[in-house]
C-alpha cells in the first residue's frame, strides 16, 4: 500500500512477479535488487481536484542495494 502524506496518492499493489537479483563480488560490490511486478488499484487526487480512480493498472516498484 503507497500513500502521500498529503493523501492524494493512495494505491494498493496486489503482486505477481518478483523480479530479485543477488550479485556479491568478492564482498568489495554488491548488487541487490526486487523489481516487483502487479496491479495498482486506489485513487488519485490531481492539483486541480479531480480524482481519478484506477482499477488494475500495470505498474512496478523496486528497491535495490548498490555498494562500490
Amino acid at each position: 500500500k503507497f500513500i502521500s502524506e498529503d493523501g492524494r496518492f493512495n494505491l494498493t499493489m496486489e503482486p505477481f512477479y518478483d523480479h530479485h537479483s543477488d550479485l556479491n563480488v568478492a564482498n568489495l560490490a554488491r548488487m541487490h535488487s526486487h523489481q516487483v511486478h502487479g496491479l495498482w488499484s486506489g485513487d488519485v487526487t490531481l492539483d486541480d481536484g479531480t480524482k481519478l480512480e484506477i482499477k488494475d493498472m500495470y505498474a512496478f516498484c523496486e528497491y535495490v542495494e548498490n555498494k562500490w
